[in-house]
């Protein structure tokens, strides 16, 4: 009798840990990676493949943690998350952009708090909006700025970037060598003046990845202004 139960209690073990291993199923294919992709605790009905669902909200009512915008929709609409058809053009609020948004009714100068200019190619362009932090009835040798938003198109691609965090402006002597700087999802941006004593302020513009490496530029600018 003693071994019959002997046996018995040996065989309520091993199911037990059975039912133990089951629970813990370490093949990622059949986890839920919510948590640790899309940044939320939420479950997903589905699982993240590189980064994302092929869509904005994943079926869990998460969020995916990195919001991309695929040239017609936000997420899906070329391809995945992290796919090379995915191109940041994005603006901080995730809306898409088809254009710079240049409006050729403005006249152009140089201390305006809006500047726009476009490459003779017209392949690139930028709109800088900045704020004017003069005081009244001082007078600078540099009028100080602050950055509040950029947006850049090269070759198709357009990104506008207005979190303060990402801005900066760097005002210089009669702003003759200024310098506004953008940190948008993928690539930063270098919007900067240089004053040529023989045809006056010129504009460029260049593009860098993550580790300073130039990605395209320096391109020249030409302002756009009403005839």
């Amino acid at each position: 009798m003693l071994g019959r139960e002997r046996d018995l209690f040996a065989t309520c073990l091993i199911t037990l840990f059975a039912v133990a291993a089951c629970a813990r199923d370490d093949n990622p294919a059949r986890q839920d990676l919510g948590a640790r992709i899309d940044g939320a605790t939420t479950s997903d009905a589905v699982v993240d493949a590189a980064g994302g669902d092929g869509s904005a909200n994943d079926s869990g009512g998460s969020r995916d943690a990195v919001l991309v915008a695929d040239g017609v929709a936000i997420d899906g609409a070329s391809g995945p998350d992290g796919a090379a058809t995915d191109i940041a053009i994005v603006t901080d609020a995730g809306a898409p952009l088809t254009s710079c948004g240049i409006d050729l009714s403005l006249k152009f100068y140089y201390l305006d708090p809006l500047l726009q200019f476009e490459s003779a190619d017209k392949k690139t362009c930028v709109v800088a909006q900045r704020r004017d932090d003069s005081q009244p009835g001082m007078i600078y040798k540099a009028v100080p700025f602050t950055l509040l938003s950029l947006t850049v198109g090269h070759n198709g691609v357009f990104e506008k970037v207005s979190a303060g965090s990402k801005l900066s402006w760097t005002s210089t002597h009669h702003n003759w060598f200024d310098e506004g700087v953008a940190q948008g999802a993928q690539l930063s941006y270098t919007l900067a003046f240089e004053y040529k004593t023989s045809v006056g302020l010129v504009y460029t513009l260049v593009a860098k990845d993550a580790q300073a490496k130039v990605q395209w530029g320096p391109i020249d600018l030409l302002p756009v202004s009403q005839p």
